[in-house]
């Protein structure tokens, strides 16, 4: 178990292959169209969040990173950031950020402080600040 404000030297992995439907929570979905709806097509979005095959899931202890693959999404790098969302559960704040490259989305949520996030945050009650 971390104490509050460290992070996990070992990141927690899994991995999966074939195709998933429901990858992605609720509120990542409402992330992921906020944060690359500059980048992709409507219509993209949808096929990616309802079809990717899942890559990875990783834990970082400070964070966590949700990648998928799908052959819609962009070979070139393309960093999404903006507008800045905020997401919270219980006192736990954190903010997002999307990479795209080489046909792959990677959803990464990082602390504000720098402290601790729960492994299991995913499966908690976000509330989001800042999406469209």
């Amino acid at each position: 178990m971390l104490g509050h404000g460290q992070a996990n030297e070992h990141p927690q992995r899994l991995t999966q292959g074939g195709a998933d439907m429901g990858v992605f929570k609720e509120f990542e979905v409402s992330v992921i169209r906020s944060l690359v709806g500059s980048a992709l097509s409507t219509e993209t979005i949808e096929s990616v969040v309802n079809t990717s095959k899942l890559v990875s899931v990783d834990h970082t202890g400070v964070g966590y990173f949700v990648t998928v693959m799908h052959p819609d999404l962009p070979a070139d790098r393309i960093v999404c950031d903006t507008p800045m969302i905020s997401g919270m559960s219980g006192d736990t704040s954190f903010g997002f950020v999307i990479f795209l490259e080489d046909h792959q989305l990677t959803l990464e949520c990082h602390s504000w402080t720098g402290g601790a996030i729960p492994g299991g945050i995913r499966e908690q009650e976000v509330k989001l600040s800042g999406t469209a």
